[in-house]
């Protein structure tokens, strides 16, 4: 028993000597890091900086386990072995951070002006402070900022849709017609900076729930007639949309009065010439069908003109009061047709229609000649501005940009002007739609105003020195009136 005590003892003391031989074996090795001056930890207590010099790393003991710490940046593990290079560095790394918002999809921007991606996504942050401005279409811009300490997700919600920022439009559909919701830029400041602007002010003033739409300037110059788009809950829940025709007074303080009624979609007023009727586009009969009604007594007595199978918009009616125009639809197509309607002396329909050609929004020329017009240009997929003889002959482009749309066109009283519509401007980076005017040839085009948010629907007085547009600055959609400089 005694003789196996002592070959244990004996046995234990060759195994230390024969490690610590071994661990003297061990080499040093230098560590490093970038940036240098790191705080070198071990077993949870600081023993250094870098570059700082493991003396040895043992073989028995087979590893050397620590951590490099630095103010802003991510800490750094360490774990070196047998056989380890006799110098090694390590990258610090700055925190991480994913910026995220609520909705996704918000363009993120440095301080610098600089778009540097989309929510979500991931950012370095240094080791100071760095700011961001989240942006995102229909939605305030929101600022942010993110340091070292700042969680490993940050969350921004972008808040409420803000109603200028959304643009509701009747589309035709397979089945008829719907509204559809797209997103614009708008500007809350309302001031134009414009020198083709003499004065400018707001003449309606309606609540965030309601969108006016195209509309029509009375020949006594006093009355602007005008669709207006309404929305309220429906039985399942969702939101139902209708539009109305109103009328605002021009020189009486924006006063508002009801000309039509009900769940339908009545749109795009225009006036006779006489100023007696107005005519409209509803779907008061099931599909879109050209109306009449006094323009006297506040709507009333609709008559029905046009009851194809065609969904029919836009109708304008010709100086000499004997000619109807419209954009059809025909059944199962959502290309626009230009067709027309010879009137009778009470203003009703007589004859057959006529198909003229491709195109929408007509506009009858001051003699009654031309007729300006848009059509889709499908080479380039932008809209563009045409001219042709009222019989749909002699079809002539007066716009030809490629990279741009040139929409809602009118003429100045005197036929010398075309007042239109066009996004070839840029503002806040993007393009934007502003109120343009250019000779009837389509040559020497101007731009008028110069706001960031959307401009269109121009409308001309009798003067030709006032247009009255729709713009969606300030937030909200509303009719202003602009003067022209000259």
């Amino acid at each position: 028993m005694k003789k196996q005590i002592q070959l244990t003892s004996l046995a234990s003391i060759l195994l230390i000597i024969t490690t610590l031989f071994l661990a003297g074996c061990g080499t040093p090795v230098m560590i490093n890091s970038n940036p240098t001056g790191a705080s070198v930890y071990s077993k949870g207590a600081q023993v250094g900086t870098t570059p700082f010099q493991i003396p040895k790393v043992g073989q028995i003991a087979g590893s050397w386990v620590g951590e490099l710490r630095m103010d802003g940046y991510v800490n750094k593990p360490i774990w070196l072995s047998s056989g380890q290079p006799a110098e090694v560095t390590f990258n610090l790394e700055f925190p991480k951070v994913t910026l995220s918002s609520t909705p996704s999809g918000a363009d993120i921007f440095a301080e610098t002006g600089e778009k540097i991606g989309q929510t979500p996504m991931v950012i370095s942050v240094a080791n100071t402070i760095q700011n961001y401005t989240l942006r995102l279409l229909s939605y305030n811009s929101k600022n942010v900022t993110l340091n070292p300490t700042s969680p490993s997700t940050v969350e921004v919600n972008m808040g409420t849709q803000i109603p200028g920022y959304l643009l509701p439009e009747v589309t035709v559909a397979d089945k008829g017609l719907q509204v559809q919701f797209s997103t614009v830029f708008a500007d809350s400041d309302v001031i134009e900076r414009s020198p083709s602007v003499k004065a400018i002010h707001r003449l309606s003033d309606f609540p965030a729930t309601r969108w006016v739409g195209g509309s029509a300037l009375s020949p006594d110059g006093k009355r602007l007639l005008m669709d207006v788009l309404d929305q309220e809950p429906a039985p399942d829940g969702t939101l139902a949309h209708f539009s109305n025709l109103w009328a605002i007074d021009v020189s009486a303080g924006g006063r508002l009065q009801r000309f039509t009624e009900g769940h339908y979609f009545d749109e795009a007023p225009t006036f006779s010439p006489d100023g007696q009727f107005t005519y409209f586009s509803s779907s008061r009969a099931g599909k879109n069908s050209i109306f009449r009604m006094s323009a006297i007594n506040q709507g009333g007595g609709y008559s029905m003109v046009t009851s194809g199978t065609t969904i029919d918009r836009y109708p304008q009616i010709s100086p000499d009061g004997h000619t109807l125009l419209w954009t059809a639809y025909t059944q199962g197509s959502t290309v626009p047709q230009l067709w027309s309607l010879q009137l009778a002396a009470n203003g009703l329909p007589t004859g057959l229609p006529l198909q003229l050609r491709e195109g929408q929004e007509g506009r009858w020329s001051p003699d009654g000649k031309t007729v300006l017009y848009c059509v889709m240009d499908r080479n380039i997929g932008k809209l563009k501005i045409w001219t042709m003889q009222p019989d749909g002959s002699q079809p002539t482009q007066l716009t030809t940009a490629s990279d741009c749309n040139d929409i809602h066109p009118a003429w100045s009283p005197d036929g010398t002007k075309i007042f239109f519509a066009s996004d070839r401007g840029i503002s806040n980076g993007t393009q934007n739609y502003d109120i343009w005017m250019m000779n009837a040839d389509g040559s020497n085009p101007k731009q008028l105003t110069t706001n960031g948010s959307r401009d269109d629907h121009p409308i001309v007085s009798s003067d030709g020195k006032t247009i009255f547009f729709r713009s969606n600055r300030g937030l909200q959609w509303n009719i202003w009136v602009m003067e022209l400089a000259e």
